[in-house]
């Protein structure tokens, strides 16, 4: 005789079979089919919590690009009550968005300066390099300014708009940054925006 998680099992001739056949095929059946369906379920529902994310982005963001924002507050209440924040974060984004083009309609020469670095935070937002404005936030604050260790491209971009300025220490051959006034209130965005 044969203990089996607490079942006396003999072995010869019917214990046998079950301890070396069914018990395998049942494992493998299980192995085979069931677990690949339950994953399968699960793969398609986090598939399609992500695609609603996505359009929803995409259909706020399709406003930005072809200039037709429009604030229709029943629809944004409704998405707000059905997705919570992140909408609410787009609205104000979309009326900020709509002021700046009323703005930009009256002139750009007469836009005050801060309403044309909206407009340019805005379109940094949209870029690939603002994935990487956290690092170089760290760095000047955390690390002095000294910036080295940070990828050129978003050095080199941040210094061409003006967001950031390099100064080197009287004795020293080490390059540094520090922001400037424009680059002072793209981190003043940029925390507002993730928190």
């Amino acid at each position: 005789n044969f203990s089996f998680f607490g079942w006396e099992v003999d072995l010869y001739p019917m214990g046998f079979f079950v301890y070396y056949a069914i018990i395998p095929i049942i494992l493998v059946f299980l192995l085979v089919y069931i677990l690949p369906l339950l994953t399968n379920k699960i793969l398609k529902k986090s598939e399609s919590i992500k695609r609603k994310q996505q359009e929803i982005k995409m259909s706020v963001w399709d406003g930005f690009d072809k200039g037709k924002v429009e604030a229709d507050s029943k629809t944004i209440q409704e998405l707000t009550e059905k997705y919570g924040t992140i909408v609410s974060q787009y609205s104000e984004t979309i009326d900020k968005l709509e002021r700046l083009q009323k703005d930009k309609e009256k002139g750009e020469k007469n836009l005050p300066e801060e309403s044309r670095w909206e407009i340019e935070f805005l379109e940094f937002s949209k870029k690939t390099l603002f994935k990487q404005f956290s690092k170089l936030v760290t760095q000047i604050y955390d690390n002095s300014g000294y910036v080295e260790e940070l990828s050129s491209d978003i050095k080199s971009y941040a210094d061409s708009i003006g967001l950031i300025e390099f100064y080197s220490l009287v004795n020293s051959s080490t390059r540094r940054a520090k922001f400037t006034a424009k680059g002072k209130y793209f981190v003043k965005r940029y925390t507002e925006n993730q928190s």
